[in-house]
């Protein structure tokens, strides 16, 4: 697409007319129309000003991609959202598991050993397969709050570009 197509079409998006865009732009209607035929080109401070009057990159003027940018404040705010509730999963996790962890091991007349079971006076008491369940649905929710983090920052971005 060559600049002309691409200041017709942006023109046409918008709904101006020739006449409107010269007004704003400060040039006459005869410029806009050879512009748009590829007739002629606009110099630096009307390329500027077009970009500008389109809501367009100068990159996103002259080339055929899109650049990679956010298109408005709600995505950021979203992915901002997202990090944060990552974060406090994360934090939740690993400050649950914690305090299971300590509230276990802390007992008078019980050795911790492991999270299978107790021993007093070399007997094994209480194998619980239920603490082992205790601690690792913190442990979850703690690694899905880090993959959350992880997939909102711009890491992953340039992690999955080099694939």
């Amino acid at each position: 697409m060559t600049l002309g197509e691409k200041i017709f079409n942006l023109r046409k998006s918008l709904g101006l007319s020739q006449e409107e865009l010269a007004a704003i732009l400060k040039v006459s209607r005869q410029a806009i129309s050879k512009w748009e035929g590829n007739q002629a080109k606009p110099d630096l401070s009307n390329i500027k000003e077009l970009a500008r009057v389109f809501n367009v990159s100068l990159d996103e003027l002259f080339d055929n991609k899109k650049t990679t940018s956010f298109s408005s404040i709600e995505d950021v705010v979203l992915k901002r959202q997202r990090f944060v509730l990552g974060l406090v999963l994360f934090i939740a996790g690993t400050v649950i598991f914690c305090v299971i962890l300590l509230a276990d091991a802390d007992s008078y007349f019980y050795e911790y050993r492991g999270i299978f079971g107790r021993i007093y006076n070399d007997i094994v008491y209480d194998h619980n397969y239920y603490t082992l369940l205790q601690l690792l649905l913190p442990l979850i929710l703690a690694l899905f709050g880090f993959i959350i983090m992880y997939k909102t920052s711009d890491r992953s971005k340039k992690h999955d570009q080099k694939d």
